[in-house]
């Protein structure tokens, strides 16, 4: 499947983020393993606007489209230096996972990335392989490298 990368610094864009965040929601059966959209208003409208925690959502986020203009997945700043990226689980591949984090590090990073591992993210790689990466001075421990957290269906 080709997908590609356009910025979402629309309003209607922004809007179609929510939607899609509806979408996953309940392709997840109802099983929040992305954020709700109650979550994305709130860094939104107090991450953002109140606690200045990232730049604006207009140029933090990002979306991976088909051809016929439908997300498959959303990836934002979170603020604190992680990364959000909610993937619709009809599109969750090894591929887009390993896309979305190169992006994360070539257009987030002001410092070494880092990952965090856990029940919300992606089980199928090490962290280090996921960065892209065979070793890694970015390693905190064995399961705990914090930054980039990838939600969606596992």
């Amino acid at each position: 499947m080709n997908l590609t990368i356009h910025s979402l610094s629309t309003e209607s864009d922004f809007f179609r983020a929510r939607n899609f965040l509806r979408e996953v929601f309940l392709a997840n059966e109802r099983l929040e393993h992305s954020w709700t959209v109650a979550r994305l208003d709130y860094w939104r409208w107090h991450f953002i606007a109140t606690c200045q925690f990232t730049r604006p959502f207009d140029q933090v986020m990002v979306g991976w489209q088909t051809a016929t203009g439908e997300l498959a997945a959303v990836m934002h700043a979170f603020g604190f230096g992680e990364i959000r990226a909610h993937i619709h689980p009809r599109y969750r591949s090894a591929a887009l996972e390993d896309e979305m984090f190169s992006y994360a590090e070539q257009h987030y990073s002001t410092t070494p990335m880092r990952l965090k591992t856990g029940s919300e993210s992606s089980s199928r790689y090490s962290p280090m392989t996921l960065c892209g990466s065979r070793s890694s001075p970015r390693a905190d421990s064995a399961n705990t490298l914090a930054g980039i957290t990838i939600t969606g269906a596992i």
